[in-house]
């Protein structure tokens, strides 16, 4: 089974494509899947996608394309049984990661959650940020005691949005490359492709801005060709893993 540090560092396109939308159509997005697994290494399925769907439908289109990582973000925030059962759902639908909120904690919640995880060879990756204005006056404010949590629990990978370099740069100069980076960009969030990676991610997260789009295939790799465009013309400033990139 993939790890996700791999899967994605030993990847030349650092773009995961996520799929939330519950009016997603499963037929298509296999298809997209299919038209990008050569050169994407990871896709992340959303909560309103997943419910709608259901566990089944998922595992029918994943299981049908091996090679690419797949996420399950569930962004668990529960008592660490709950967390626990949701864990073992997502390996029967054969994801290899699944995704929880940092801001739990530790004890009776990440403890019971990671040796779950561990137990099922699934990856765990933490969110210790998010990009609305709400969360930025209340888990923002948290980031110092939640690096204690990701410092203690060392998961696989973390998100933290693109719209927020300066918490990435932290993180990656607190954690050098133990931890997997992966940077949400928002479509209104004016970001340019290859910016989160040249502030320490590993790799940036896009979702409706492929989906939705008239190609979702060829705007993927428009976006994966601009990455690199960008880290290129700005590689001085760049945090030194993006040699690894370009």
């Amino acid at each position: 089974m993939p790890d996700i540090i791999s899967a994605i560092r030993s990847s030349s396109t650092r773009l995961v494509i996520s799929i939330d939308s519950p009016r997603l159509d499963p037929a298509f997005v296999y298809d997209v899947m299919e038209g990008t697994a050569d050169t994407i290494p990871a896709y992340k399925f959303g909560l309103p996608f997943l419910v709608r769907q259901g566990s089944r439908t998922v595992k029918s289109i994943i299981t049908r394309l091996e090679g690419p990582y797949y996420i399950a973000d569930l962004k668990l925030a529960d008592i660490g049984d709950i967390m626990a059962w949701a864990a073992e759902v997502a390996k029967y639908a054969g994801f290899h990661g699944v995704t929880a909120h940092a801001a739990v904690g530790i004890e009776g919640g990440l403890d019971k959650l990671m040796e779950v995880t561990k137990d099922l060879s699934l990856d765990l990756i933490l969110h210790v940020a998010l990009s609305n204005s709400g969360a930025r006056e209340t888990l923002s404010a948290l980031i110092p005691k939640l690096k204690q949590v990701v410092n203690a629990l060392r998961p696989s990978a973390v998100f933290i949005p693109a719209s927020m370099p300066d918490v990435i740069r932290d993180f990656r100069s607190t954690f050098g490359n133990s931890v997997l980076i992966l940077a949400p960009i928002s479509v209104v969030g004016g970001m340019t492709p290859g910016e989160a990676l040249c502030a320490g991610a590993d790799a940036e997260v896009y979702g409706r801005a492929v989906i939705n789009s008239p190609d979702p295939v060829a705007s993927a790799r428009r976006i994966a060709h601009a990455q690199v465009r960008y880290l290129r013309n700005n590689i001085s400033r760049c945090w030194e893993g993006v040699v690894g990139i370009v």
